[in-house]
């Protein structure tokens, strides 16, 4: 567990902290595959839910796919957002979920966001399949940092060496990624122009125990299976 992480500055003044835990656990796995850190990415959609507007997340790091560097085209090879919060509360687990809507709409890849305060674990959110014409999306607490980075350790080793890169004529843009299995996220057919809507979402399905981390803030439910 990391003690005293964090000050009163806002969590993006204290990158230098955070990114030298997240790199001593995740960068040697990184160091050998086409994949990046970048920071303060910004990515447009439309989230459903009721709000029929255009939303603007920002990503705290995102590991993207080398191949995207380029400031204006980062959101299109993100792989995995990381969302820095001091605590979690209903508030960051709600923002992580439209964080995970609208990177993974943006992005060519199957998307995995992460919320987590660096102390006590967090939330992971990943489209895992399709079933009767819906998509599913499930929502996983994992507690302690040891679980969280195992997992997410588990999610590097498992994506393509090459990803985003050329093989032959084609680019290496996997519908599907492994450990956890997770497909692209995608917009209803009845979408036009550049309106993304997700009324054939289903879930997200709740895996885990909230309970355990310690202080959540459970005052307002989500209605989900707890």
């Amino acid at each position: 567990m990391v003690t005293h992480l964090w000050d009163n500055t806002p969590e993006p003044a204290q990158r230098s902290q955070y990114m030298q835990v997240l790199l001593a656990n995740l960068q040697p796995l990184l160091s050998n595959r086409s994949l990046e850190w970048h920071q303060q990415v910004v990515a447009q959609g439309l989230l459903v839910r009721g709000l029929g507007k255009q939303l603007v997340a920002r990503s705290d790091e995102l590991i993207c796919a080398r191949r995207f560097h380029h400031r204006g085209s980062r959101h299109l090879g993100a792989v995995i957002g990381v969302e820095l919060k001091k605590r979690l509360s209903m508030a960051s687990r709600r923002q992580g979920e439209a964080e995970f809507y609208i990177f993974s709409l943006a992005s060519f890849f199957p998307f995995l966001q992460v919320v987590t305060d660096m102390q006590r674990g967090g939330f992971v959110y990943w489209k895992r399949g399709d079933q009767d014409g819906r998509q599913l999306v499930y929502e996983k607490v994992l507690v302690g940092m040891d679980a969280l980075y195992q997992f997410l350790r588990n999610a590097i080793n498992k994506l393509p060496d090459n990803l985003g890169e050329d093989d032959g004529p084609k680019v290496v843009l996997p519908d599907e990624l492994n450990d956890p299995p997770r497909c692209k996220l995608v917009e209803s057919p009845k979408c036009t122009g550049h309106a993304s809507e997700l009324s054939l979402l289903e879930g997200p399905f709740f895996d885990g125990t909230i309970d355990d981390l310690d202080d959540f803030d459970l005052s307002c439910t989500l209605g989900r299976d707890q």
